[in-house]
């Protein structure tokens, strides 16, 4: 025998006898499918084996059976290949019309766009007219649209492709019959009991739909990517959705993979359909993946940013659900971030608003932490806030109002010395005494202020600037605790200017800026004449 390659494996050459051909066919067909342009044999019957059970397929429609409903046993006969192939046979079909039949049965599951071939032969008393019905039970049988003219031959008699109804699409079990349209015989007289039908060469064909094996639900959080994979058979997932009320995207397509972000605008769930187009090889199916977009709660915190002294009593945070999703708990914690400087207490909690004290080991170093503020729903949709706080003190103190001048006039000149007669000599005080515990250039408090230190805690500093030696004078505190008399020069015929310069220190070491600091001028008046007493 000489065989040919072909794509789907070794064929008979032609010109061989048709029964090796169709033999070599039917091995072929028992191991595997064969799909052409998509379709696949999902059932077949050539009887060349000379029995009533199926020939090829998928493995599920394995020895299926034609059975008939004439009263005579089933025979094998010269089938539609000529000499030496087989086909089915049977008699005693005289008034049969919607009566007798050949019936098959098979599983169409998986598979759609089927169609039906088939050839028949009647002898010239043999029934001319038969009919395609269907049945998804067994019981109830609808026509499916395909007459059949039969002849003394297998060419008239021949259904080519007939295409299924799409109820028989993807079912688990599906009948076909060939049922007697008429009484009429093939020679136009009633159909006789000895006139004979055959039937050989039943195939049936369709396309092996795309199967999604991912969840057809699926859900995300407002704003979150949705992230859904399509997965199973198919080669290509093309999807498309309309606009969606509650969601504020506009509608969208796109190819395989569903990544885009879709926004909830309400505080319940949406259901967003998305239509998925599946091929494989040219075979489509259609579904739909509906995905929930939960809502995901707001989050209002005031305020999102503290400045704390290093010491501090309560602070408060607020935080609310301003979109009312509902079930949504809160939790806030202490991110612990410089947690070697700083404690937080308490450092947890799950309502608002957050009271919490601060306390800061290194008060002059500014340092930084954070609280984060979280809101989540019962899908597990959260959002989250950070508050930013800094605690320390590193704000000089400052005065907050001008301090006047000070205007002082020599000494009482009833300090003098007289020489016991009318005239007072030598030395005439010229001079202003600065005497302990003398107020005069003490401030008052009210003029001054820090951010983290109460005014008692402010330590005041000032400088003396005197126009001849000694040069400077200071202290600290206020000038009249300055334990020691100060003299402060005067003259008898100008005005003397001197300057006190003063500046603040916390109790965190901070201090006024040299450019911030308050200085006062003292000008010391020079003493009157004295008229001599004649």
């Amino acid at each position: 025998m000489q065989l040919h390659i072909t794509k789907y494996g070794y064929l008979a050459h032609r010109q061989f006898f048709p029964k090796a051909r169709q033999l070599f066919l039917t091995c072929l067909l028992l191991y595997c499918f064969i799909q052409i342009q998509g379709q696949t044999i999902v059932a077949g019957w050539n009887f060349e084996d000379r029995n009533r059970f199926s020939d090829s397929g998928i493995p599920s429609n394995s020895d299926r059976e034609i059975t008939s409903t004439s009263a005579s046993t089933i025979n094998y006969v010269t089938g539609s290949g000529g000499s030496g192939t087989y086909s089915t046979n049977n008699i005693n079909w005289d008034n049969g019309q919607n009566l007798k039949y050949w019936q098959i049965n098979l599983s169409t599951q998986g598979y759609k766009n089927l169609n039906l071939s088939s050839k028949q032969y009647s002898s010239n008393t043999g029934p001319r007219d038969f009919k395609i019905q269907f049945s998804t039970d067994g019981a109830i049988w609808t026509d499916a649209g395909a007459t059949i003219t039969v002849a003394a031959n297998f060419t008239k008699g021949s259904l080519n492709e007939f295409n299924l109804p799409i109820q028989c699409n993807d079912q688990s079990i599906v009948y076909i019959r060939w049922t007697m349209n008429s009484n009429v015989a093939v020679n136009g007289s009633n159909v006789g009991s000895s006139g004979s039908n055959r039937i050989d060469d039943i195939l049936i064909k369709g396309c092996l739909m795309p199967v999604m094996t991912s969840p057809l639900t699926y859900s995300c959080c407002s704003g979150s990517p949705v992230n859904y994979t399509p997965e199973g058979t198919g080669t290509i997932y093309e999807w498309n959705r309309i606009t969606t009320e509650g969601i504020s995207e506009a509608d969208n397509s796109g190819l395989g993979p569903i990544n885009e972000a879709l926004t909830n605008t309400t505080n319940l769930p949406v259901n967003v359909d998305f239509n998925y187009n599946i091929d494989l090889d040219g075979c489509t199916d259609k579904k739909i993946v509906v995905v929930t977009v939960n809502p995901t709660p707001n989050l209002l915190v005031n305020p999102t940013s503290l400045n704390i002294c290093p010491e501090t009593g309560s602070q408060t945070i607020n935080f609310s659900n301003p979109n009312q999703v509902p079930g949504t708990t809160f939790l806030w914690e202490w991110t612990r971030m410089n947690s070697d400087k700083l404690t937080i207490s308490p450092s947890s909690g799950n309502s608002s608003p957050i009271d919490f004290s601060i306390l800061n080991n290194t008060p002059s170093v500014l340092t930084e932490t954070t609280i984060s503020v979280s809101g989540t729903s019962l899908p597990g949709c959260s959002a989250a806030q950070l508050v930013t706080i800094h605690s320390g003190d590193q704000t000089p103190p400052i005065f907050c109002e001008s301090i006047n001048n000070k205007v002082l006039c020599v000494q009482d000149i009833f300090v003098a010395t007289s020489n016991g007669s009318d005239d007072i000599t030598e030395p005439r005080p010229d001079y202003y005494l600065f005497a302990p515990y003398d107020n005069t250039f003490d401030l008052d408090p009210g003029i001054f202020s820090d951010n983290c230190s109460s005014t008692s805690e402010l330590i005041i500093h000032w400088l003396l600037e005197l126009d001849q030696n000694p040069a400077t004078i200071s202290g600290t505190g206020q000038p009249s605790t300055y334990g020691t008399a100060i003299v402060i020069p005067g003259n008898d015929q100008n005005i003397i200017n001197h300057h006190i310069t003063y500046w603040l220190e916390d109790k965190y070491g901070n201090i006024t800026p040299v450019g911030e600091r308050a200085v006062v001028t003292i000008s010391i008046r020079p003493r009157p004449p004295i008229v001599q007493d004649f």
